[in-house]
């Protein structure tokens, strides 16, 4: 699966299944999202808590977003 198939389907996810019952709570926060079983955690800081869901999910790729917000990162002054 390559990046764009991966963001898209974790999006996917995070929008029919999670945004309503996270948001309202987490607003801000980090979501590590495994795209092949649904599991998630939910963090202040996204590196750690990438790890752990790495190591527990055994280095499967995760989707991360901030939660409520529409691009995880800047760069260039731009949304990415």
């Amino acid at each position: 699966m390559n990046n764009t198939e991966l963001c898209a389907r974790g999006r996917a996810l995070y929008e029919s299944r999670l945004r309503a019952l996270l948001e309202p709570t987490y607003h801000g926060q980090y979501l590590i999202l495994d795209i092949t079983t649904g599991e998630y955690a939910v963090a202040p800081d996204y590196a750690p808590a990438l790890v752990e869901q790495q190591k527990k999910h055994d280095g499967r790729l995760q989707y991360v977003t901030r939660i409520g917000e529409r691009a995880l990162m800047r760069r260039s002054g731009r949304r990415t």
